[in-house]
């Protein structure tokens, strides 16, 4: 298989053949063979039996093979690595459940990878508010020097947002933040990467909802996670080697690697009981 698309699902089932729909167009719309890894997080909401309806499908089209795995709920992270310990394409993705993609996304990225020696592909995001505005950008890809730097560009660049070879993947895997697990990652990407390029051009759809992940509130749990997936994000860049943009590092180069670990956590109670953190 040429790609393994890697698609962990908990409760979406609102959404979810509309992102099962598009990638699997896209998987038709392209050559040289597709793995769908579906990972169902302990869904509460029958979100895993759409996914077996379609794997029974899916599984005779030419170039397509689809496979569903059932756990425990245990977290986003979680289940995109019980993916790519399944995965045995040349090229990892990950789409969310809620999300979907254009119909040339694959395409896109097979025209990128025969005519550019990278081993790590980013593209541009739609931002989804319930209609369709791709723009229609050309697909060229820009050589961003990620073998030297880390460069600002890539600020904002989500882990759905890239192709990544399998070579450049080997024993990555995400960490157990509750949040933020998907931006130590794609940095671990950005310092292992020997050619990144990029394009503008949208490929991705991302669906704002409520209460999706990202939108839900913010516990004390997930500020204190958020204080991890930073300190051990900064770690990596500081050990890739690579001159870091000033975006990644908040504009004070070393001095916020050297300061974040030493944050001091306070929870405190405001009037009313709501219990919050602070940090110096």
């Amino acid at each position: 298989m040429r790609y393994s698309v890697i698609i962990p699902v908990y409760n979406v089932a609102d959404w979810l053949p509309a992102c099962l729909d598009s990638v699997l167009e896209a998987a038709r719309l392209t050559t040289g063979g597709v793995e769908l890894i579906c990972v169902d997080d302990g869904s509460t909401d029958g979100s895993g039996a759409i996914l077996d309806r379609y794997a029974a499908v899916a599984n005779g089209t030419p170039g397509v093979e689809m496979r569903v795995l059932h756990r425990a709920n245990g977290g986003v992270g979680a289940a995109r690595n019980a993916g790519l310990e399944t995965a045995s394409g040349d090229w990892m993705l990950f789409v969310d459940g809620d999300d979907f993609v254009r119909d040339t996304w694959l395409s896109d990225l097979s025209n990128a990878i025969d005519r550019c020696d990278a081993d790590l592909i980013g593209f541009g995001k739609m931002p989804f508010f319930g209609t369709e505005r791709w723009n229609e950008l050309s697909a060229e890809y820009e050589d961003i020097g990620i073998e030297r730097s880390i460069c600002d560009r890539l600020v904002g660049y989500c882990v759905y947002q890239f192709a990544y070879s399998a070579a450049l993947v080997g024993d990555m895997r995400f960490g157990p933040y509750s949040v933020g697990e998907d931006l130590v990652f794609t940095v671990q990407a950005f310092a292992r990467a020997r050619r990144c390029v990029l394009t503008d051009r949208q490929d991705y759809g991302y669906r704002f909802r409520e209460g999706s992940a990202m939108h839900s509130s913010c516990s004390t749990a997930k500020m204190l996670d958020a204080i991890r997936f930073n300190v051990d994000m900064f770690g990596v860049l500081a050990a890739s080697g690579k001159a870091i943009g000033d975006a990644f590092s908040h504009g004070r180069g070393d001095e916020w690697l050297v300061s974040l670990p030493r944050m001091i956590l306070a929870r405190r109670k405001e009037p009313g009981g709501r219990e919050v953190l602070d940090a110096w």
